[in-house]
């Protein structure tokens, strides 16, 4: 996902655990640093585990369109970083609309 900071644009990879993989975090911190410093990042930071349901960071009409695609062809963003703002309740039947909506748009274009 992205978002705007200080007028730039910052990417954000979340990484969310369960049981059978949580040893396996820091190796897939590792694939994931070695993919941003391949697009381009030139600061990379890891945070501690959050367990929260964010929205707002990647609004629809701000940073993705009414199709769910960034300023860059065929990258899609579709978690609840679209939706406005963070409503406090978990957005997961949300997020399935989105992800169906969003599948159907894709398999329209491949077409």
């Amino acid at each position: 996902m992205f978002t705007k900071y200080s007028g730039r644009c910052i990417g954000v990879i979340h990484v969310i655990t369960t049981r059978n993989v949580q040893g396996k975090v820091p190796v897939i911190v590792k694939i994931l640093k070695n993919i941003l410093k391949n697009a381009g990042a030139k600061s990379i930071f890891k945070t501690q585990y959050l367990a929260a349901h964010p929205g707002g960071t990647a609004k629809v009409g701000d940073l993705v369109d009414s199709n769910l695609m960034t300023k860059y062809d065929n990258l899609f963003i579709c978690d609840c970083s679209v939706i406005p703002e963070a409503w406090g309740m978990p957005p997961t039947t949300t997020i399935i609309g989105l992800g169906k909506r969003l599948a159907k748009y894709l398999s329209k274009e491949t077409k």
